[in-house]
């Protein structure tokens, strides 16, 4: 962001018709726009969150003063502090500054003591952070009044405000099981599924899929175990290939108050592989999930799904499946993302069950010991300690698990 420092030397006329200013470097602009960044903040509950305040195109600033207000019942403010367009400037010599807090109606004053200088925008005026208190809720963080000061201290007339979202909520992952997914080079299907992590009110989901055409084609997209409720729930499923590379599927569960918890299965997706050897992926190019009200309400992450297309599969004994042999699949069985990752595979042969932890970079930091829970069932733990007993540093890892005759991989996310 570049700042531009202005040292402005007024020319006075006096006329018949009145006091004429010409300073052409640091004319008012016809409005200012003060607008929060980002304008839809995300945040867990319990969770600390940073929201700037910009300003639009501005020529001649000097200072500001700002009411804003939030639902202290849902945010807690936690301090505030200059802007990067500020930045140079610092209390208690270069800079006035001040704050007055009521409840949850907060007031900022800021000002540049030396008289000849002022800066010109777009740029950050202001910084502020919050802690969201709430569970489940949506709340607005708005600008009530403002008053915006030129390179003279006179007011810049007129000034826009905008307002921000705040949804607090838990975050939910979409991703694809398993993943990397072996396919057995042209011609032999690929089946895919699109899962959602930990949800407490899921109603329905839209996903704009991304696949390279060259490398395989979509043949169908399956309502997922997740949306089939005990008894069935209505539900509307839509499926459209809305190109040769991009393919548009929604589910919604219709009905008031009928909703499912995550995690699970949203998608069972089925490809056809077109080449005998190549990697490619399934990208998540659009995605929107609705609680229970309707109310597009959880900040969502992705995990694009990667496909190994490999013919030698087919006559090389891997340890991987064969097209018609029932895929095992890992669900979790706690809260995730966390420190206590657990999962259950299921549809393993029970033949020399092996599992382990693998990093982005693809070495293995951890073996576990799989626990048998019932005909075909495994039972996966991991305190997310490595080899040497220390704590694995929060992101992304994999989880592998596999026999003599199958294998299945999971992306798991590791949290404070």
């Amino acid at each position: 962001m570049t700042r531009h420092h202005v040292r402005i030397r007024q020319l006075c006329i006096l006329t018949a018709v009145g006091l004429i200013y010409l300073c052409p470097l640091g004319q008012p602009a016809d409005a200012v726009e003060l607008h929060f960044n980002p304008a839809v903040v995300y945040a867990d509950s319990a969770e600390v969150f940073s929201i700037s305040v910009d300003a639009a195109e501005v020529d001649s600033l000097r200072g500001y003063t700002l009411d804003l207000t939030f639902d202290d019942a849902a945010l807690a403010f936690v301090g505030a502090k200059r802007g990067e367009l500020f930045s140079d400037y610092s209390p208690p010599y270069g800079l006035y500054w001040s704050e007055e807090l009521v409840g949850g109606q907060l007031s900022i004053e800021c000002l540049i003591i030396p008289s000849d200088e002022c800066l010109a925008g777009p740029g950050e005026i202001l910084t502020l952070a919050f802690e969201a208190l709430g569970n489940h809720e949506e709340t607005a963080l708005v600008i009530t009044d403002a008053s915006v000061r030129d390179c003279q201290g006179a007011p810049i007339e007129p000034v826009t405000l905008d307002e921000a979202q705040i949804v607090i909520g838990p975050q939910a992952m979409l991703f694809f099981n398993p993943d990397p997914k072996y396919v057995l080079g042209s011609q032999h299907p690929c089946r895919i599924s699109m899962e959602v992590d930990a949800t407490d009110s899921l109603r329905g989901f839209q996903v704009y899929l991304q696949y390279d055409p060259t490398k395989v084609s979509f043949d169908s997209a399956l309502v997922g175990d997740l949306l089939i409720t005990d008894p069935p729930s209505p539900l509307w499923w839509y499926v459209l290939a809305e190109s040769p590379e991009v393919v548009r599927i929604e589910g919604v569960i219709l009905g008031p108050d009928l909703f499912v918890d995550g995690p699970g299965e949203l998608i069972d997706l089925h490809f056809t592989g077109l080449v005998d050897f190549d990697t490619t992926e399934v990208i998540f190019h659009e995605w929107h999930v609705w609680d229970v009200n309707a109310t597009e309400f959880y900040p969502v992450g992705v995990d694009t799904g990667l496909i190994i297309l490999d013919a030698s599969l087919q006559s090389i004994d891997r340890g991987f499946p064969s097209p018609d042999h029932l895929q095992p699949q890992l669900h979790f069985t706690a809260p995730h993302p966390g420190r206590d990752i657990r999962l259950l595979c299921r549809n393993l042969t029970g033949t020399d069950v092996q599992a382990a932890v693998f990093d982005p970079c693809g070495r293995c930091i951890r073996t576990l010991t799989p626990i048998a829970a019932g005909s075909r069932q495994y039972e996966i733990e991991w305190d997310t300690l490595n080899k040497e007993g220390r704590e694995a540093p929060s992101g992304v890892y994999w989880i592998r698990v596999w026999d003599r005759q199958s294998a299945a991989t999971r992306s798991v996310i590791v949290g404070h």
